[in-house]
């Protein structure tokens, strides 16, 4: 259906499926330290005998699963991109990683609210300048991840 796979990039969709995980295993909140390594935070979880349980694999499956399917049927193939530095009207077609990481956090769990246009809401979040540091600047640094997931929580979330 789609053609054939480079496996290269099969792999990058297995990594971003794993920053997924880790990242939602992790409480920002209860952290002491002002940054992570991320490449770290991805063996922590990878080695954690817990998580390589049958069960808890088949829970990673299922929450990737349902969060993927709200974020596409709701924002569509384009979710993950950012806005164009020079329109800001239009999306860049590239996948930005640090989106992925707040919208997906940001919807993990979420009842969307009936009747509103996310599209319209994900342009006014990547509009705001906060949002836009923390997804280019220091992007480890505890403080923007809790910012920017905050702010798609608060943008795509709330009535």
């Amino acid at each position: 259906m789609f053609g054939t796979i480079d496996p290269e990039m099969r792999m990058r969709d297995m990594e971003f499926i794993l920053r997924f995980l880790t990242m939602h295993s992790i409480d920002f909140g209860k952290m002491k330290r002002k940054s992570i390594s991320l490449k770290r935070e991805l063996n922590l979880f990878m080695g954690n005998k817990h998580n390589n349980t049958a069960a808890e694999i088949s829970k990673s499956k299922a929450l990737f699963a349902d969060t993927i399917e709200k974020v596409y049927s709701s924002l569509g193939p384009s979710a993950f991109q950012n806005v164009s530095p020079t329109t800001k009207l239009s999306l860049v077609p590239k996948f930005n990683p640090t989106i992925f990481d707040s919208i997906m956090l940001a919807m993990t769990g979420a009842a969307l609210v009936k009747g509103k246009d996310l599209n319209e809401k994900r342009m006014k979040l990547l509009a705001d300048k906060s949002y836009q540091e923390s997804i280019k600047i220091r992007t480890t640094n505890v403080d923007h991840i809790v910012r920017r997931v905050n702010l798609a929580k608060r943008y795509l979330l709330k009535g």
